[in-house]
């Protein structure tokens, strides 16, 4: 989406529409401040659901640590 206002911006200065450009340019901005937080956002669930399996193996092994009286 991003791309696509930045070549309609790109289009709008070409046609010296320099208002209609400057406005599809910082589309394309917000587009992509957009776009780039939904990666991070992605990647931060992605971190934080394996950080959470991790915690659990760590809990299941606890348990059966304590469970057979054996010490970590």
């Amino acid at each position: 989406m991003a791309r696509s206002k930045l070549a309609s911006a790109q289009d709008a200065v070409q046609r010296k529409d320099n208002q209609q450009g400057q406005y599809l340019a910082e589309q394309a901005r917000v587009e992509a401040e957009y776009a780039i937080a939904k990666a991070e956002l992605v990647r931060a669930t992605a971190v934080n659901d394996e950080m959470r399996k991790s915690n659990q193996a760590l809990e299941q092994e606890l348990q059966r640590n304590s469970n057979t009286g054996a010490r970590p």
